[in-house]
Formats: C-alpha cells, structure tokens, sequence
C-alpha cells in the first residue's frame, strides 16, 4: 500500500486523492459498489469505518446522486484516537448526512 501523510483530524475531500487512500485501504470496492447501484434518483451515501489503523479512526465515504457534480465522489476523514473515542465516527456520518440532506444513509463498519 501506498504511503499516505494521514493528518488528524482531517477531510479529504478531493475524489483522486480520497479514492487512492481508499483503494490502499481496501475499502473501494465496497464503497464502489454501492455508488454503481445506487439508483439515480436519490441521492446517496455509503460510508466504511476503518478502524484497524493503529493511530488514527478513519471513515471513507461515497457521495452519488447528486446535482452538482462536485457534490459527489469520495471522500476520507481522519480523527486521532488518542483524542477521540470511536463515537466520533457514527457522529461523522450523522453530521455528514444531516448536512447533506440524505434521502437515504447506508453504512457498514469494518
């Protein structure tokens, strides 16, 4: 796996870099998946928790569906875990999916 200079807490939210991080973290097909089907009406989030890191919690995400093209693609966010609890993970992606409105969550840990 590529090396990655991980900061915490951070977002990533450009899709070549985040998909990249992704890929190096074995998450991308899940993730991929679930964007190619999801259905083109609704607008979408799958998320993956990565929380065999030894230093950081990681959630990837995968926005689709929505209008604006820059509104959709991968993203990566990184809290360290000697200052955050796991919790801060399902705060993540509550907060992720309030701000974008989301007619339907999906999220799986691993």
């Amino acid at each position: 796996m590529k090396a990655f200079n991980l900061r915490a807490p951070d977002v990533i939210m450009d899709d070549a870099v985040a998909r990249e991080i992704i890929i190096g973290l074995g998450l991308f097909k899940e993730l991929d998946e679930e964007r190619l089907a999801a259905k083109p009406m609704f607008r979408t989030v799958a998320f993956r928790e990565y929380i065999r890191h030894e230093a950081l919690w990681v959630l990837a995400g995968c926005c689709h569906g929505f209008e604006k093209e820059e509104d959709n693609g991968f993203f990566v966010a990184t809290w360290p875990k000697d200052l955050y609890s796991r919790s801060v993970l399902s705060e993540a992606r509550e907060e992720f999916a309030r701000k974008a409105g989301l007619i339907k969550v999906q999220d799986e840990s691993r």
